[in-house]
């Protein structure tokens, strides 16, 4: 879903930056592509750190009985998970569906079946865990209409961009807004709406809790 705002110089910046950087990662060979999303996991985890003492306390809480060396690698491995993510949607630009969807096992396929013979749609939720974007595209190359529900970005012209590769991977983009109408369209025409279920959902979320502390998380679904 587009967005009016008009981008300031730093928007346009980032957003200059976020499509050097898919272009960059777009190589020819998919094992060659795959290597480097790992790579700028690595280099992130060492020279980049945003939200990294967050993500450490997390881990610390989560798992008390690990060492601080094994809490780091598996710091280390999520990040290297995002550059992999972020190279397989890099080269969804360029790659055909197809391949991106034989790679996902579809666990159960008759649920989704089952679902979409009603003709009322349905929620699918997940969470930012694997290759979400490559779930969303198998879904779609399974022959179910799948429209996304996504937290908005700072950045409308990132925002833009992440709705243009979703589509040309068959998968619909909505924005997270205060009016739930567009999801009920959506699902009034059948559509399966998924989401991410651990996004922050800000002072406006449902609060849990969640390892021992209150976290909130996007309330539109749930309602």
């Amino acid at each position: 879903m587009a967005r009016h705002e008009n981008p300031d110089l730093r928007d346009r910046i980032e957003y200059a930056a976020l499509c050097g950087l898919l272009a960059a990662m777009r190589a020819p060979d998919r094992d060659r592509a795959m290597a480097w999303g790992e790579a700028l996991g690595r280099f992130s985890a060492r020279w980049v750190p945003l939200r990294r003492e967050v993500a450490l306390e997390n881990l610390r809480l989560a798992f008390p009985e690990k060492s601080e060396e094994e809490r780091r690698a598996i710091y280390l491995g999520m990040l290297e998970n995002l550059g992999l993510v972020l190279a397989g949607f890099a080269r969804s630009h360029r790659e055909p569906v197809e391949p991106i969807a034989d790679a996902i096992r579809l666990d159960h396929p008759e649920v989704l079946a089952e679902a979409h013979r009603t003709g009322r749609g349905a929620v699918l939720l997940t969470a930012h865990f694997g290759n979400w974007e490559a779930l969303g595209a198998a879904v779609a190359a399974a022959g179910y209409p799948v429209t996304v529900l996504g937290g908005r970005q700072r950045n409308p012209l990132v925002e833009d961009l992440f709705a243009r590769y979703r589509t040309r991977m068959g998968v619909g983009a909505l924005t997270v807004g205060k009016s739930l109408k567009p999801i009920l369209v959506a699902l009034r025409r059948g559509d399966f709406v998924a989401t991410l279920a651990d996004q922050d959902g800000g002072r406006d979320g449902f609060f849990l809790e969640f390892l021992g502390r209150p976290a909130s998380v996007q309330p539109g679904l749930f309602r």
